[in-house]
């Protein structure tokens, strides 16, 4: 399963989706969403849903409290997720990204049209 952290305005939200769609079709793998950002923000709104789309969100509360609950924040990822957290490195294109396979935690904007 890829799981992709969504966090930002629109266009961030377009650019994680684009990311973690992509990865999750080149591994023939389920894609779900982790709106958990959004619990701890005011003004900001998941809005892709206004659009076409193809997804998941995730509804794993437990995995949703490990995301928020910052003790607790890196154990359990890696108990869910293994070392599989995928983290944007830079602004820059990185297709690394794509070699990953396996449960995967995607958090990052990755903007590039690439």
């Amino acid at each position: 399963m890829v799981l992709a952290e969504v966090s930002g305005g629109l266009g961030n939200q377009m650019f994680q989706y684009a990311c973690g769609k992509a990865l999750a079709i080149r591994n023939s793998d389920r894609f779900s969403l982790d709106f958990s950002w959004y619990d701890r923000q005011d003004g900001r709104t998941f809005q892709l849903w206004r659009y076409n789309i193809d997804y998941e969100e995730c509804d794993n509360a437990g995995l949703k409290s490990l995301r928020t609950a910052h003790k607790f924040r890196r154990w359990g990822e890696r108990l869910l997720f293994g070392n599989r957290r995928i983290r944007e490195n830079g602004t820059g294109y990185d297709d690394s990204v794509f070699r990953a396979k396996g449960n995967l935690y995607q958090q990052g904007f990755w903007q590039s049209e690439k």
